[in-house]
């Protein structure tokens, strides 16, 4: 598993798809949260972050930051998504933007 990761602004799904390729993790942020509904079924879905707001908002693009930076495990010890329901763990479902 590679230690590496990135984020994609705009949902761009071909990006995301060669990145998630090689290996990555990458948070994908976009502000329309339906054009993201493919990550919850695609087979690197746990390496894909879905960020729901907008990127130019600094609080959103500074929690795509900070959810694609490399960390062996979240809250429950899991690098899966079945960890989602963890106080805290935003790594394995939709952060949404507060504004």
């Amino acid at each position: 598993m590679s230690s590496s990761s990135y984020v994609v602004t705009g949902g761009g799904r071909a990006i995301v798809e060669g990145l998630v390729a090689t290996g990555v993790t990458v948070a994908v942020v976009e502000f329309d949260e339906p054009a993201l509904d493919w990550i919850g079924t695609h087979p690197a879905a746990d390496r894909l972050l879905p960020i729901i707001g907008d990127a130019a908002d600094e609080e959103v693009a500074t929690r795509a930051a900070v959810s694609a930076a490399p960390r062996p495990h979240c809250e429950a010890g899991s690098t899966t998504r079945p960890c989602s329901g963890t106080p805290g763990c935003t790594r394995h479902r939709p952060a949404r933007s507060s504004t």
